[in-house]
């Protein structure tokens, strides 16, 4: 089965399970890199201990179908091999993070907020890649989706921009200083260097000693530039479900 996977170009997709060793680009294709060793968001792992609705539900019902102890050990065994914390894109957890943080009491939430028209604007461009049609849903449904799913496509990806990062907002209050940093996206690409020595300082305050050398580049490319012509609709969109 492993052989399987690895060698069947039928499961390569976007040469996401490439085996040469190379630099790693810090590019993707909306999320998907290409490479075996290059960063995965591989809901994969999630799923083998959490049942994730497509719409979300209550915590309640999220911590009853939950297998944290198998989930924790499977952590511990990530750690003990490269005695190094564990960084995980896990946006699949972002209405249940509560949870987690009694399960991971050492764990740091990160939160990347970026500009809400560019967000918006790139899952309208998301969505005509992938489906050659703005009006079908990509990514994410928030709580409110059957509120959503009727409306333009423009009020639709304002909806989902807002409800989800309100939901992590929501979560991030229960959780401790320590346990949670919020970044900003603009501030990130333009340096980079700065938000290290940021999470440098709250990983060791966690426990956890990481190098203070920073390695990358100076800066990253920005791509909340949004397009003038589609900006006025999708301004006027976000005022009208965040009230803002």
């Amino acid at each position: 089965m492993i052989q399987e996977l690895l060698f069947n170009e039928e499961y390569n997709y976007k040469d996401e399970l490439q085996l040469e060793s190379h630099d790693f680009s810090f590019k993707s294709d909306v999320g998907k890199t290409e490479g075996i060793l290059e960063p995965h968001e591989f809901w994969y792992f999630w799923r083998r201990f959490f049942v994730f609705p497509e719409i979300p539900v209550y915590t309640d019902e999220f911590q009853r179908n939950a297998n944290f102890p198998q989930f924790i050990q499977s952590i511990d065994r990530f750690q003990a091999v490269f005695n190094k914390p564990s960084v995980f894109k896990s946006l699949i957890i972002n209405p249940y993070i509560k949870s987690f943080t009694n399960a991971l009491p050492n764990a740091l939430f990160i939160h990347i907020k970026r500009d809400p028209t560019a967000n918006m604007q790139s899952l309208l461009k998301t969505r005509r890649k992938y489906f050659d049609d703005e009006n079908i849903w990509f990514s994410f449904k928030p709580k409110e989706f059957v509120d959503l799913k009727n409306k333009n496509a423009e009020e639709q990806v304002a909806g989902q921009v807002y409800y989800l990062n309100k939901t992590i907002e929501d979560q991030f209050r229960h959780l401790s200083v320590e346990n949670k940093l919020t970044v900003d996206y603009d501030e990130f690409c333009l340096d980079p260097s700065n938000t290290y020595k940021i999470l440098v300082k709250k990983m060791d305050k966690l426990g956890y000693q990481i190098s203070t050398d920073y390695l990358l580049g100076n800066e990253f490319v920005n791509h909340s530039k949004a397009d003038k012509n589609q900006y006025e609709l999708l301004n006027i969109a976000w005022e009208k479900v965040s009230g803002n």
